[in-house]
């Protein structure tokens, strides 16, 4: 099958996070089994990647085209990318496929996508990734991209993918018949955190304290992730505790300064440690030196992937009831109502002095991903629905 992946963004932008990871997961494997898959995507996410743009190149046998966009000049992650060159390379190309699958919503590669597929006949499958809700500060812009795009772009699909059941339920409010959707969870490799690095090597990279106890928080730095709560919670917890220490990690997406803010009013400045983007490598290396992992996003769309990665790598996890349907399902983790400051304070300050109880989450939860989330079986899924997609338009 000659499949088309469509992506804002795509390795090497690991900065992006979750877009990016699973549609090279997807894309890989779909080469092992024998498609031939192109990537459309951007050659940035924030940092420059250094890639040759507008022009075919070849990642693990998947034929990449990294479109040159406006972040190049403007720099800042609140310019949407612009693949301002895409719609050249799909009108010589969108014929030549059986299938598109576009990954994220309100952007302009899923507008140009959407546009060429239906001009050439050519199924499309929409997987939003939690983008739908018309939430945080750029709600307007969300109204009116739908408007313009959006509502056409999920109509017109050939099927939704959603990655959870909260976000199924809002695709059907949408308006999408049921024979439309379809539930994939995002499949977890597990290969990477088979071999675990020694402890301390992240710590003493950053200066941390390797005798203290270390409550972390990895991905993009943005509003809707809830770091703001967890830093309060922490402030709580650490009048209790001398010794605990507060590590963000992640690629700035425009919060950053507001993070500082907070963390400098708070007189937190010594026990709250940002350090910026990090690279698969070190990722793995974050999450064996941290003694709890805390996810406490706002909205994530049902499912968060770094909760299951510090499980895998040992580490005990607190998520918000808007990232934890996986968790809750598998019953390995602590959760906690997002906004409730000093319940969250409490359930930190408790899996630290009580190591075991997370211990046994994490066994749990570790034979549970390890059984259910592989991504040779999330990618047989994708298959049967392209499959459908395509036996459904001839």
């Amino acid at each position: 099958m000659r499949i088309l992946q469509v992506t804002p963004y795509f390795p090497p932008s690991w900065e992006a996070g979750g877009v990016a990871k699973v549609c090279y997961e997807i894309s890989k494997r779909l080469v092992e089994n024998g498609h031939e898959v192109t990537v459309y995507t951007t050659n940035r996410c924030i940092q420059d990647t250094g890639v040759e743009t507008n022009r075919a190149v070849d990642l693990n046998g998947i034929r990449v085209y990294y479109f040159d966009n406006l972040r190049r000049i403007l720099r800042t992650p609140s310019i949407p990318p612009i693949p301002y060159y895409m719609p050249l390379i799909a009108m010589r190309q969108m014929n030549d496929f059986d299938v598109v699958h576009i990954h994220d919503f309100r952007t302009f590669f899923s507008a140009f996508a959407h546009s060429y597929a239906n001009r050439f006949d050519v199924p499309y499958i929409l997987q939003p990734h939690a983008s739908l809700p018309r939430t945080g500060r750029a709600r307007y812009f969300k109204e009116l991209f739908d408007l313009l795009w959006g509502n056409r772009i999920l109509r017109d699909a050939s099927m939704v993918v959603a990655i959870s059941k909260e976000e199924l339920e809002q695709i059907r409010q949408r308006g999408i018949d049921d024979k439309k959707m379809e539930l994939i969870y995002s499949g977890v490799d597990t290969r990477p955190f088979k071999e675990i690095p020694r402890f301390g090597r992240f710590r003493r990279k950053h200066s941390i304290p390797c005798d203290g106890k270390v409550i972390l928080y990895l991905g993009r730095i943005t509003e809707s992730k809830g770091i703001d709560f967890a830093i309060r919670a922490f402030d709580a917890l650490s009048k209790e505790m001398e010794n605990a220490y507060f590590v963000i990690s992640g690629s700035d997406c425009g919060y950053k300064a507001e993070l500082e803010k907070l963390i400098d009013s708070l007189k937190l400045d010594r026990k709250v440690f940002v350090t910026g983007p990090v690279d698969e490598a070190e990722k793995t290396a974050a999450y064996r030196d941290a003694d709890l992992f805390v996810n406490a996003a706002k909205y994530m769309g049902g499912v968060g992937i770094t909760p299951l990665e510090a499980v895998l790598s040992g580490t005990p996890i607190i998520v918000t009831e808007e990232c934890g349907e996986i968790v809750r399902d598998g019953e390995f983790g602590v959760f906690v109502k997002y906004g409730d400051v000093s319940d969250l304070a409490r359930k930190m300050k408790t899996l630290l002095q009580e190591p075991e109880l997370g211990k046994a989450m994490v066994e749990r939860g570790q034979k549970y991903i390890t059984n259910r989330l592989s991504w040779s079986s999330t990618v047989a899924r994708i298959e049967n629905v392209y499959q459908r997609c395509v036996d459904e338009q001839s």
